[in-house]
């Protein structure tokens, strides 16, 4: 394992003979591979959020019976797939590979009897083995990425500002990936729990102050990673904010053609019945427009003949 992280590093250095170059596109690389997998359980993060009223409620209900709420919370992670465990296996995965790096970069910078550095886990005919055997520093960009901050606070200070600028660079990510974190909880409604929420509390503190002790070239590490995962939360916040927007689009297009159906047959029905009514009324205008005026012709036709028959007999008593 560690002859395999070794050799794919000097692959990188023969690419561009920088030693921060190299570190950084091995960083890079590991973390691609680990990609799918980070994404699956940020995904597996985000449910255990998602499902976090229902299992305060199951653990509310049995708070006096601890094993009966452990199986009661086991069995809603099975009905629903929930990995507890899933926000916390990247980081598990990422601990042996920065252990492994770790070891291979001090064995690039291990001392000689003369104190000049003789690599190990290196093929000897190898670039960087070549640029480091029997060196006593490995600078990139002026830095010696073999010394710790805390090694170059005991030169001039001067020394000293680039390794505390990478500390604070790496304080920084930190602090950033963390309030990452925390607008993704306010998006969302919900409160990281569990491993995930102690580990995120942790390591804004721990990676700092672990920067200041390690050579400089894990803080290389540090930083290029905590820039990728950055990258990755970001990509994973578009990607889920779109598949929302999608959903609520493909929601609101169900909803409107339901909606659509409704409405026109509705109009259907109003114009039927103002059709009927509409003739049944003219029906009974005319009905009673017919016989009211043949009721008044009538009327009116018979009242001169009256009045003749009344002057007739006036005429005959005279």
């Amino acid at each position: 394992m560690f002859d395999a992280i070794a050799t794919v590093l000097a692959w990188f250095y023969e690419l561009y003979h920088n030693y921060a170059f190299a570190i950084a596109a091995l960083t890079f690389a590991i973390f691609t591979l680990l990609f799918p997998l980070n994404l699956k359980a940020n995904r597996s993060m985000m449910a255990m959020q998602a499902y976090q009223p229902e299992m305060k409620k199951i653990q509310q209900q049995y708070k006096d019976d601890r094993q009966k709420q452990q199986e009661e919370l086991l069995k809603f992670y099975q009905e629903h797939g929930i990995n507890p465990l899933g926000g916390c296996l990247p980081l598990l995965i990422q601990m042996p590979i920065f252990l492994v790096l770790f070891r291979v970069i001090s064995g690039l910078t291990r001392g000689d009897e003369d104190g000049t550095f003789d690599p190990d886990y290196l093929d000897q005919s190898s670039e960087l083995f070549i640029d480091l055997d029997g060196s006593t520093e490995m600078v990139s960009f002026g830095v010696n990425l073999a010394r710790s901050a805390n090694e170059a606070l005991t030169s001039t200070p001067l020394e000293s500002i680039p390794y505390l600028g990478l500390v604070a660079i790496t304080a920084l990510i930190s602090w950033y990936q963390q309030k990452q974190m925390t607008y993704r909880q306010k998006q969302s409604n919900t409160q990281m729990v569990g491993p995930q929420a102690t580990l995120m509390k942790i390591i804004p503190f721990f990676l700092p102050v672990f920067s200041f002790f390690v050579p400089a070239a894990l803080v290389v590490y540090f930083i290029v990673s905590g820039l990728f995962r950055i990258g990755q939360q970001g990509y994973i916040r578009w990607s889920n904010e779109r598949r929302d927007a999608e959903k609520a689009a493909t929601n609101g297009k169900a909803k409107g053609t339901s909606g659509g159906k409704g409405g026109s047959g509705g109009k259907g029905k109003g114009n039927g019945s103002s059709g009927g009514r509409g003739n049944g009324a003219a029906a009974d205008a005319g009905a009673q427009g017919d016989g009211g005026d043949g009721q008044n012709g009538n009327g009116a036709a018979k009242q001169p003949h009256h009045k003749s028959r009344q002057s007739g007999k006036r005429k005959r008593k005279r």
